[in-house]
């Protein structure tokens, strides 16, 4: 019996490691062609959704002291008058959002963050500091502790207004406070909703996702639902759910 079971353990762990590599490989082509279908019905939803006409100014890259220029220079180019800009994004710099919000609010056409579309972290600053916006009911606003922070403003000469326009520091801690003062800005009670979570996600970097639907139901108390429910809408789930078709993280 002894010499049977080692037998039947030698063929099975010889048909195992023949069968393994195979499995393995089946299995990972599955997986990685299940996430590029799922990424391409994201950005076939989020093609849909956008559409934008010859008369949107589109902005929706990430946020660096180039940026600013970009949205100037990309609007002075077009050969079309714009009648709203879309606004959608990964975040970057904070600094360099304001500095674009500034930008935005000289332009003077309103802003609209599309539906299946998403303005993460600085985008958020930049979209409030240049005012007159509106957030699709599936659109998005993320908030979370960002991983850029702002600079000594001595390192940005042209940017020395910034010590008045951006009272958040530079600390560790100056995104954190950037983002509550940005949510508070959306809405006093946004603000107490994100601090009444159990685990701030203003804490961490994967942080938290709403909607324009929700923004608007907490902004007028009307929300039957609190921060802890709805915790896992973080920057992965907006992803991983085919919430968002084009979002790429800030890094």
């Amino acid at each position: 019996m002894r010499r049977l079971a080692i037998k039947l353990i030698t063929v099975g762990i010889w048909i195992c490691g023949g069968l393994l590599p195979i499995v393995c490989a089946w299995a990972a082509a599955d997986y990685y062609c299940d996430t590029y279908y799922r990424r391409e019905v994201q950005a076939q939803k989020f093609e849909q959704a956008f559409q934008p006409s010859p008369t949107d100014f589109v902005v929706d890259r990430g946020i660096s002291f180039q940026t600013p220029f970009a949205i100037r220079n990309g609007y002075r180019e077009r050969h079309q008058p714009a009648s709203r800009v879309l606004i959608s994004g990964p975040g970057g710099n904070g600094a360099a959002a304001v500095l674009g919000g500034y930008v935005l609010r000289s332009i003077g056409l309103p802003l609209r963050v599309p539906a299946h579309s998403v303005c993460a972290s600085a985008c958020v600053g930049m979209m409030l500091t240049a005012g007159n916006w509106t957030v699709d009911p599936d659109g998005f606003l993320l908030f979370h502790a960002g991983r850029r922070y702002v600079p000594p403003y001595e390192d940005c000469q042209p940017c020395t207004f910034l010590k008045e326009h951006w009272p958040y520091g530079n600390a560790s801690t100056s995104t954190r406070r950037a983002m509550l003062g940005w949510a508070n800005e959306v809405s006093p009670k946004l603000a107490t909703f994100l601090n009444a979570c159990s685990k701030n996600p203003l804490d961490t970097y994967e942080g938290i996702a709403l909607s324009g639907r929700q923004i608007e139901l907490i902004a007028s108390a009307k929300n039957d639902f609190n921060c802890d429910d709805i915790s896992n809408q973080d920057v992965h789930w907006l992803t991983s759910t085919g919430q968002v078709g084009k979002f790429i993280a800030d890094d």
